[in-house]
């Protein structure tokens, strides 16, 4: 008997994906097994069906699902060197821009921060040599000033 499936399942992590083929729906809610157990040669017992489930199981026209293949050391090495090809493609090609440019954007950043560090301290610096200079100029000319009294 096919189990009712859930259309909005969401994939797992263990579901096989292949493209150009829909995405397997997983089972709405997995029945448990029954408990008794079916001596050799004894007919297995039936449960009874309901009207609407034997009607529904009649007019499912869905292929039941193939077996999923076992993947063998050959295999997960196959796997693993397709990605690990993908990934250094990515890295050589579209990562690169990637990393130029937060790369570009980190030294910009930076930058700003020195020059406006910079800044506030030139300011700081000369805001107190001006402070001098002003003092000293009034000082000169409040001298000459009293001088020529």
């Amino acid at each position: 008997m096919v189990e009712p499936v859930d259309p909005n399942s969401i994939p797992m992590l263990t579901d096989v994906m292949v493209p150009g083929r829909p995405a397997a729906v997983r089972p709405a809610d997995p029945q448990p097994e029954p408990e008794h157990k079916v001596q050799a040669g004894a007919p297995a017992p039936t449960e009874p069906q309901s009207s609407s489930q034997a009607s529904s199981a009649a007019t499912r026209s869905e292929p039941m699902p193939a077996a999923q293949p076992t993947l063998d050391a050959r295999d997960v090495e196959f796997i693993a060197e397709r990605l690990r090809a993908r990934f250094s493609t990515y890295l050589r090609r579209d990562a690169r821009g990637v990393v130029e440019a937060h790369c570009r954007d980190a030294i910009e950043e930076h930058t700003n921060w020195l020059v406006r560090q910079v800044t506030r301290e030139v300011v700081g610096v000369l805001e107190q040599e001006v402070a001098g200079w002003v003092r000293d100029a009034v000082s000169e000319e409040l001298a000459r000033h009293t001088s020529r009294r």
